[in-house]
């Protein structure tokens, strides 16, 4: 494994520690792991010392809910519990302090993956102690490539004709294997259709960009118009291998059979069977390779025939953005930086729901809306304020971005 700093070069230390504090006087905290690994094993206590401080300090103010932050002049520091006490915390160098939300939404990805692949830590019941486990090290250097991905999904714009492609092949999918559970389609980048919980598709889709060697351990060359098996069947150098890793999702412990089209990417999940074999997958395979490949073109046509107007929308639910147009190339949309900020200052009102509306230039509006988790931004053109809300009111209606 390459040296994460090349690939996250903001990311100053990650580390996993017992959030119990020492019960005795000059005991040390217990650290998991650390990264940098070369840190001297001071430094390292020390800096868990501060961790536990803190949170035990936090919790003093607000019992109900933990600390996920706190930030320092060059700094932000990111916490997380896996369960049973185990408590994994980020630091990242940043020069811009106003959108730390983005880096726990990144922590809070590293736990659902974490989570996905390792069963809930669990404590011996006669020392009260964290049950290490042996994969700690390995899998943790792994998972650190999550932070050089955006901890969102974003979502091709709505198509009817797409989602009955996509539900068809659901449908077909099932009659010839009956226990998959659920499936997500994603098109370059972008979620096309989900029968999984969000939380799920996006945990998925970041552990494969991020390469998890856990689930993508096989790494099969792409090849231009083939139906490919990342994980079921996967055919390496002439080899077929029989790989699906058990993971526990939010609809329960499955096989996660994942396969590859073009640009089409698709994950499903099947439930537990008494016994899985290679020939257990081929009905499955033969309803996609014929499926697929009109799906991936209909993935295209919704990309090359979107209609641009002059309005500028993005919708996030905090797992899921929507964009239209699908990129941006200008207004304060197409910046990413500046879109998180506007998320994060949006956020912060304490209502369920709020609207805001700002005057940019000339006839340039925007239009901010807090609907609970939710945050809808419209950037458009009208000649007056009313205008302006009364256009986004109803472009929101009509696009279902409420």
């Amino acid at each position: 494994m390459s040296d994460s700093s090349n690939i996250i070069p903001n990311l100053v230390s990650f580390c996993a520690f017992d959030g119990i504090p020492p019960q005795k006087e000059g005991e040390d905290p217990i650290v998991f792991w650390y990264y940098p690994k070369e840190t001297p094993i001071n430094d390292q206590l020390n800096m868990v010392g501060l961790y536990l401080t803190f949170l035990g300090y936090t919790r003093d103010f607000r019992s109900s809910k933990d600390c996920e932050y706190f930030i320092t002049d060059k700094t932000v520091c990111c916490f997380a519990h896996l369960g049973a006490q185990l408590w994994i915390a980020a630091t990242f160098s940043v020069t811009d302090k106003m959108t730390p939300q983005i880096y726990v939404q990144q922590l809070n990805i590293f736990k659902s993956i974490f989570g996905i692949i390792f069963p809930p830590p669990s404590r011996d019941p006669e020392t009260n102690l964290l049950e290490k486990n042996s994969d700690f090290a390995d899998t943790f250097m792994d998972l650190l490539h999550i932070f050089a991905q955006r901890p969102t999904l974003k979502r091709l714009k709505p198509s009817l004709e797409l989602w009955n492609a996509c539900e068809e092949a659901l449908a077909i999918s099932k009659y010839s294997m009956p226990n998959i559970r659920s499936a997500s389609f994603i098109y370059k980048d972008r979620l096309v259709h989900t029968s999984m919980h969000p939380n799920d598709a996006l945990a998925f889709y970041v552990a494969f960009r991020s390469n998890v060697q856990r689930l993508f351990c096989f790494k099969p060359e792409f090849e231009q118009d083939t139906f490919q098996w990342l994980t079921g069947l996967v055919k390496m150098q002439s080899q077929t291998h029989f790989f699906m890793p058990p993971v526990t999702i939010y609809e329960g412990l499955v096989l996660p059979a994942i396969v590859r089209y073009n640009e089409l990417v698709v994950f499903i999940a099947l439930l537990m069977p008494k016994e899985m074999t290679k020939e257990s997958l081929k009905p499955l395979e033969d309803s996609l390779k014929e499926l697929l490949p009109n799906i991936c073109k209909l993935c295209k046509k919704t990309i090359d025939t979107e209609q641009r107007d002059n309005v500028i929308a993005y919708r996030n639910d905090g797992t899921v953005e929507i964009t239209s147009p699908m990129t941006p190339t200008s207004g304060i949309i197409a910046d990413d930086k500046a879109t998180d900020h506007l998320v994060e200052l949006i956020g912060k009102n304490e209502s369920d729901f709020s609207r805001f509306v700002a005057h940019i230039e000339n006839d340039r509006w925007l239009f901010m809306e807090k609907d609970g988790p939710s945050t809808t931004i419209i950037d458009e053109k009208q000649p007056t304020l009313p205008d302006a809300v009364s256009n986004a009111i109803t472009y929101i209606r009509l696009n279902n971005l409420s």
